[in-house]
C-alpha cells in the first residue's frame, strides 16, 4: 500500500494588491458612514437618520459594484495599471 503525500501550502506570494482597490476602499468607507448614521439614528431616536443611513449603505454597495465593473476592482484594468506603475517605481506592497 502506497501513501500519497499531499502538501497543503499557501501560495508562494500573495496577490499584489491584496484587495486594496479603489472599489474596495470606497465601498468600505461609504458603508462605514452609512452604518454610523444608522447607529446614531437608533441611539438618538431618529427615523430620518436611520433612513438616510440605509440609503447611504445602498448607494455604497452600488458605487462599489459600478467601480468594479468599470475596472477598478480586483483584477480590473484600472487596478492592473496602478499596480504596474507601482512596480515600475520600485514600490513593494
Amino acid at each position: 500500500m502506497t501513501e500519497e503525500h499531499v502538501d497543503y501550502l499557501p501560495p508562494t506570494r500573495t496577490p499584489w494588491n491584496e484587495g486594496k482597490t479603489l472599489a474596495a476602499w470606497l465601498t468600505t468607507w461609504i458603508l462605514l458612514a452609512g452604518g454610523v448614521a444608522v447607529a446614531l439614528g437608533f441611539v438618538l431616536p431618529s427615523t430620518a437618520l436611520i433612513a438616510v443611513g440605509g440609503v447611504v449603505i445602498v448607494l455604497g454597495l452600488l458605487v462599489g459594484r459600478i467601480l468594479a465593473i468599470l475596472g477598478h476592482g480586483k483584477n480590473g484594468a484600472g487596478t492592473a495599471k496602478r499596480d504596474r506603475k507601482a512596480l515600475a517605481a520600485g514600490r513593494a506592497h
